[in-house]
C-alpha cells in the first residue's frame, strides 16, 4: 500500500500518484478480507523465522499521513500488524507522518522499516550511495524511535546488483522489492522478499 485518499480529494492527487491511492472503503474491504483467511499477519522482519508457516505481510511505503490517519486505526481495530516503510527526511513534513505518530504505531505493534533516505532510483546508485541511503536512514529511524530497524523496502521497486550485500552488512534481515519470486529456508539472511507494490494484488511472500 501507499496512500489512502477520500474520493472527494482524489481530484487533488497527481495522475502519476493515483495508481497508488485507495479510498478508505477500498482499504477497509481489502484488510477485512485478509482477516478472513487462515493466515496470520506478521511484520516483514519476522518472515525469516516464520518460513513454513501460514502468514502474510501487509506493507506501506513512503509514510504518507494517511498511514496514521486512515490505515493505522483500521489495523488496530481488526487486530492486524503491518510494516510501514518510511523515508526519514520526509517524516514531519506536510503530507507525511510525524515521529510522534510513528512512536504510537510502534507501541501498538506496528513495525517501522526504511524506505531509503531520500527516495531515489536505487538501481542507479553505486555501492557507496546505497550504503548512505540505507545506512543513514536506518540510523535516523533507530535514533528517533529507539528501536532496531531490520527491514527495508526499495523505492521504485528495483534491486541493484550490490543491494543484498550492502543491506546485509548494515544489519537488515530482509528487503522488499516489486518483483515476484520465491524465498526458501536456507537462503541468505538478507534475502529479498518479493512483494507486489500495486494494491490490486494481494502481497505474496514465500510460504
Amino acid at each position: 500500500f501507499h496512500d489512502i485518499v477520500s474520493p472527494e480529494r482524489l481530484a487533488e492527487i497527481p495522475a502519476t500518484h493515483r495508481p497508488y491511492a485507495l479510498s478508505p472503503e477500498e482499504f477497509r474491504a481489502y484488510v477485512f478480507a485478509a482477516t478472513q483467511c487462515p493466515r496470520r499477519s506478521i511484520p516483514v522482519s519476522h518472515v525469516p523465522g516464520d518460513l513454513g508457516g501460514a502468514f502474510y505481510s501487509l506493507t506501506f511505503d513512503d509514510g504518507h499521513a494517511s498511514a496514521y490517519a486512515e490505515a493505522f486505526p483500521v489495523l488496530v481495530e481488526l487486530g492486524l500488524r503491518a510494516t510501514f516503510f518510511v523515508v526519514p527526511t520526509f517524516v514531519g513534513t506536510p503530507g507525511y507522518v510525524t515521529w510522534t505518530q510513528l512512536r504510537e504505531m510502534v507501541a501498538a505493534g506496528m513495525e517501522i522499516g526504511s524506505h531509503s533516505l531520500t527516495h531515489p532510483f536505487v538501481d542507479r546508485l553505486d555501492e557507496a550511495a546505497l550504503r548512505r541511503e540505507f545506512g543513514d536512514s536506518k540510523a535516523i529511524i533507530e535514533d528517533r524511535l529507539g528501536l532496531a530497524v531490520h527491514a527495508a523496502s526499495l523505492p521504485r521497486g528495483w534491486e541493484p546488483p550490490a543491494m543484498r550485500s550492502v543491506l546485509g552488512s548494515l544489519g537488515y534481515r530482509v528487503f522488499c522489492t516489486s518483483r515476484v519470486g520465491w524465498w526458501y529456508p536456507g537462503n541468505e539472511p538478507a534475502r529479498k522478499i518479493n512483494l507486489f507494490s500495486r494494491q490490486s494484488q494481494m502481497p505474496t511472500t514465500p510460504s
